[in-house]
C-alpha cells in the first residue's frame, strides 16, 4: 500500500478528500485486482481530472517524508505524470522555492534543443537552522512562454516526475522545479566536465572501460531497480561529475515500466543514429522518429554509445540522416576501428558491441549480462 511509512498527512492534503480518491485507493491496490479492472479505473480516472481543477494524488504525495516517495508504486508514479501532464502542474514535493537558487548570470552556460543550461547556486537545508551551498545546473525551456505563473510546461512535468525519484551514483541528480519571472526551470546537479565526448577530447588517456561501466550500472539501476526505460540513450546524455564519473541525464521521454498489458501508448522522440531498428520508418528521413522507450531499444543504443565513447564520434558520422535509416533498418552497422584497441576496444568489447545491436531485439543481452561482460574486460585489459 502506498500508505505505508506515511504518519502524518499536511493540512494542504486533507482538502484534497473528494469522491475519486476511492478511485484512486483501487488503483493503487493493484495487485489485488484484474488487468481489465485497473486499465478501467486507470482511465475513468485520468479522463476525469481533465475536468478536475484539483490533484488528487495530493493526498498522497502532500507529505512531510520526502523519502517515502521510494514507496510509491511504478503504475502510481506513472498515473501521477500523467496527471502532471494534463494539469501542467506539479505536487508541492517536486518544487523549490525559487528563492533557494541564485542564477551566477543571466547568460547561458550551455544550449540545446530542449531549452537553455545556466549554472547557479542551490541552498540546501541540512538541519533546523543549517543551509548548505551547492553548485547546480539550472535548466530553463525555451517553449514556456504561453503557460500561466502557475503552469509549468508539459515536457518538464513529465521528467522532473521520474528524475527526482531516482538515485544512483551514475545518475545526474535531480533537485526539483521552480519558476521566476523567467519562467520555470529544472535544478540538476552540476557537472563539470560536461559530456563524456567533450570530457575525453580533453582527457583522451582516460580510461574509457571505466566510463562505460558506469554507463551500464546507472543503465540496469534504472531497468531492473526502477522499471525505467531511458529511451535516449547517447554521449550527450551522459555528463561527467566532478570526480570523473559518468552519469546518465535528460529523462524527457523515459518510461515506466510496471505491467506490459496496463501500458499506455507514450512516445517520446529520440535521435535515430542510437535508435534500434524496431522503431525506424524507412519512408521518412526525418531527424527524429516517435518512438516507446524499452530495455531491449536502450541495449541498442548503449552499443551506439560505445562506439561513440572509443571513437569520440557519433555513428556513422560521415552518412546523411536518411542513409542512417536505411541502413540500420537492414541490419547495416559501423565497422570496426582499426586503431582504437589500446583505448579498450578489444575483440571480446566489439563482440559485445555487435551483440547489443542485434536486429531482433529479445537477441539483445539485458544490461546485467553487458555490465559483466564490462567488467570482465576491464580486469583483462592493460587500459588505464
Amino acid at each position: 500500500m502506498l500508505g505505508t511509512g506515511i504518519r502524518q498527512l499536511t493540512p494542504a492534503a486533507l482538502r484534497y478528500l473528494g469522491p475519486k480518491d476511492r478511485i484512486v485507493d483501487r488503483a493503487f491496490c493493484y495487485e489485488r485486482v484484474g488487468v481489465s479492472t485497473r486499465e478501467l479505473v486507470f482511465n475513468n480516472w485520468i479522463d476525469r481530472s481533465y475536468q478536475s481543477d484539483r490533484h488528487a494524488l495530493r493526498l498522497y504525495l502532500d507529505y512531510r517524508d520526502s523519502d517515502a516517495l521510494y514507496q510509491v508504486s511504478r503504475l502510481c508514479v506513472d498515473i501521477l505524470r500523467k496527471l502532471c501532464e494534463l494539469m501542467e502542474n506539479l505536487p508541492e514535493l517536486f518544487l523549490l522555492q525559487p528563492r533557494s537558487v541564485t542564477l551566477d548570470t543571466q547568460r547561458p552556460h550551455a544550449q540545446g534543443g530542449y531549452g537553455d543550461i545556466y549554472s547557479g547556486t542551490f541552498k540546501v537545508k541540512t538541519g533546523v537552522l543549517k543551509v548548505k551551498k551547492r553548485k547546480v545546473a539550472v535548466k530553463r525551456p525555451r517553449n514556456a512562454g504561453h503557460l500561466s505563473s502557475a503552469e509549468y510546461p508539459k515536457d518538464l512535468c513529465r521528467e522532473v516526475v521520474i528524475w527526482k525519484l531516482l538515485a544512483h551514483k551514475n545518475i545526474t541528480r535531480c533537485f526539483g522545479a521552480y519558476r521566476d519571472a523567467h519562467g520555470p526551470s529544472l535544478v540538476l546537479e552540476w557537472m563539470p566536465n560536461g559530456t563524456v565526448v567533450d570530457f575525453l577530447r580533453m582527457n583522451p588517456s582516460a580510461n574509457r572501460l571505466r566510463l562505460i561501466e558506469d554507463v551500464a550500472e546507472g543503465l540496469n539501476y534504472l531497468h531492473y531497480a526502477m522499471g525505467v526505460m531511458h529511451g535516449d540513450v547517447r554521449g550527450t546524455n551522459i555528463l561527467i561529475n566532478a570526480d570523473c564519473v559518468a552519469c546518465l541525464s535528460d529523462f524527457n521521454i523515459a518510461r515506466i515500466l510496471y505491467d506490459v498489458k496496463l501500458q499506455t501508448n507514450s512516445h517520446g522522440r529520440a535521435s535515430l543514429r542510437y535508435m534500434p531498428p524496431e522503431f525506424m520508418d524507412t519512408s521518412s528521413s526525418d531527424e527524429k522518429f516517435a518512438i516507446v522507450p524499452s530495455r531491449e531499444g536502450d541495449t541498442f543504443s548503449f552499443g551506439m554509445t560505445m562506439l561513440e565513447i572509443f571513437t569520440g564520434e557519433p555513428p556513422f558520422p560521415t552518412h546523411h540522416d536518411a542513409q542512417v535509416i536505411i541502413d540500420i533498418s537492414r541490419g547495416k552497422r559501423p565497422s570496426r576501428p582499426s586503431d582504437r584497441t589500446e583505448v579498450g576496444l578489444s575483440d571480446g568489447i566489439w563482440t559485445l558491441i555487435e551483440r547489443c545491436w542485434q536486429t531482433v531485439p529479445w537477441s539483445r543481452p539485458s544490461m546485467m549480462q553487458v555490465k559483466q561482460c564490462i567488467q570482465e574486460a576491464r580486469r583483462a585489459s592493460p587500459a588505464p
